[in-house]
């Protein structure tokens, strides 16, 4: 795990010119140990893309909490 400030992030991303998945969101999840997320709406896809940040936080002992709105799919809840 590195630290954030080896991480070439930005002060603010526009979603029409950069790539805010891989630039920031999967980066500071790979070197993160907690996330935590509040969500109106939420889905396991979401969470899909990120996976290789996700990876990161796994092998970093890290813990996820999520908040998200009460309508979700039966697959999500499962």
């Amino acid at each position: 795990m590195g630290s954030f400030e080896e991480l070439d992030i930005k002060i603010d991303y526009d979603s029409d010119e950069d790539d805010i998945l891989h630039d920031f969101f999967i980066p500071l999840l790979e070197n993160s140990k907690k996330y935590k997320r509040l969500a109106g709406f939420f889905s396991s896809s979401s969470l899909a893309v990120a996976s290789f940040g996700i990876k990161g936080l796994l092998r970093n002992e890290g813990t996820m909490q999520l908040v998200c709105g009460h309508q979700l799919s039966l697959k999500d809840k499962e």
